[in-house]
């Protein structure tokens, strides 16, 4: 399973061909529930910047924390 901000690269694409060997990073914070990780800042000037891709579409490369979702602060009021 991936994490928001893990970095990811694609191995294989039905869509689009062009994207195979891409990396770019996960900003799901739970699985989907329909199978699809959302993946963004794919680089290419003819390619969309973020994409769907299932699980076996894609090959953890790293894992960068400044991508991830930042937790959020409780309020003292609620």
């Amino acid at each position: 399973m991936f994490q928001a901000g893990d970095i990811v690269q694609i191995v294989s694409c039905e869509r689009d061909s062009r994207l195979v060997g891409k990396r770019g990073y996960i900003i799901d914070e739970a699985p989907p529930f329909n199978g699809l990780w959302a993946v963004h800042g794919l680089p290419g000037f003819l390619t969309a910047n973020s994409g769907g891709f299932t699980a076996n579409e894609l090959r953890k490369v790293g894992h960068d924390p400044r991508r991830a979702p930042k937790p959020k602060k409780e309020s003292k009021w609620f």
